[in-house]
């Protein structure tokens, strides 16, 4: 396909101009990475021993959490922030007949030592329209 009919990242999500686009960012000594590969409840934490170093992730839609790993040399921490997705958008209704459903929340992370995951109150359930 010609390159002129492709967008941008900056175009198609309309960012702000000087916005920088990677696969992983490395602040405070924390990965932050999509964590594509990464799978069940303890992917972050597997994320963050394979890295060896705290990691956080958003891959996993159906948990959102954090577990920590001491060693001798060093505490790390992985994260993962759930999702922030509208479950009835037509993108999800892949997700439809699963039993897990996604976790909405977010992570914060604090001074690169601290990792948090604030679930978001829905309520007692999460529901698909019909």
């Amino acid at each position: 396909m010609p390159k002129k009919f492709v967008k941008t990242y900056e175009e198609a999500w309309e960012a702000p101009k000087g916005w920088k686009w990677a696969l992983q960012w490395e602040i405070d000594n924390v990965i932050y990475t999509h964590g594509t590969g990464s799978s069940g409840q303890v992917g972050a934490m597997n994320r963050a021993k394979d890295n060896r170093q705290s990691t956080v992730i958003g891959h996993i839609h159906s948990f959102g959490g954090v577990l920590y790993s001491a060693s001798d040399k060093d505490l790390i921490f992985g994260l993962n922030v759930g999702c922030g997705i509208d479950i009835n958008a037509y993108a999800m209704e892949y997700g439809r007949p699963f039993a897990k459903r996604p976790t909405l929340g977010c992570g914060v992370v604090l001074g690169g030592t601290v990792g948090l995951f604030v679930p978001m109150p829905l309520g007692s359930k999460i529901e698909y329209k019909k």
